[in-house]
């Protein structure tokens, strides 16, 4: 994993490096985020996604780091997934992805 723009993700990762690959990704997405609501004039205030909740996330079997980055940019605190959870909401992932959160939060 030494060129950061080619990411292999067929060959193995240990979960520090699939959790330091998320923070970058992060980083770089919600710096756009940022952007794009400061240039569209709106509230710039976002909540920004814990470690703690990114690790749960990442140790839950079949949810990958990628898939880390897509839930925490729709639910960035455990709070809001789980009442979205708990309200019966539609979640906007696949059905395998929705059935491991549903498992892991309801």
């Amino acid at each position: 994993m030494s060129d950061d723009s080619i990411i292999d993700f067929n060959q193995p990762m240990s979960q520090e490096q699939a959790l330091a690959l998320i923070k970058k990704s992060l980083s770089a997405l919600w710096a756009e985020h940022y952007s794009l609501k400061q240039s569209l004039g709106q509230s710039t205030t976002v909540n920004q996604p814990s470690l703690s909740y990114m690790k749960e996330l990442n140790a839950i079997k079949g949810i990958g780091p990628q898939t880390v980055n897509d839930i925490v940019l729709v639910y960035p605190t455990k709070e809001e997934l789980v009442q979205t959870i708990k309200a019966g909401k539609k979640l906007p992932f696949r059905n395998d992805v929705v059935n491991k959160l549903k498992l892991a939060y309801d």
